[in-house]
């Protein structure tokens, strides 16, 4: 996925799109995308997932890292009230399945050692 479609998710998910048919404002598109350096440092300086490369996203973080990216710009797009509580929720999930992703599988075959 791309950084563009990224920009584009998050704003979905902060309401901030411009409405079915309609584009989202430069001014919005632009602190968004601001953001999402910030937000992957985050991420990363937590271990919580790297992403190599904010222009060519893998699928399986892209959902997770939109809707953290959209929790840190709640005060930025005046989000509050319940919509911001649903976000601040599903950013939780999506921490824990981001933390999931990026760990080693507890499925991995591991060499057996006998004593």
């Amino acid at each position: 996925m791309t950084r563009e479609q990224l920009i584009d998710k998050v704003l979905a998910i902060l309401q901030a799109d411009g409405g079915t048919g309609q584009s989202a404002s430069a001014e919005d598109s632009a602190l968004v995308n601001a953001a999402i350096p910030s937000v992957i440092a985050e991420l990363e300086g937590r271990r919580i997932v790297t992403v190599p490369d904010a222009n060519n996203i893998d699928d399986a973080v892209f959902l997770g890292l939109a809707t953290l990216v959209a929790e840190a710009l709640l005060d930025e797009f005046g989000v509050a009230g319940d919509v911001a509580m649903k976000i601040n929720a599903r950013a939780r999930g999506a921490e824990a399945t981001l933390r999931q992703i990026s760990s080693p599988s507890y499925y991995d075959p591991s060499p057996v050692v006998y004593y």
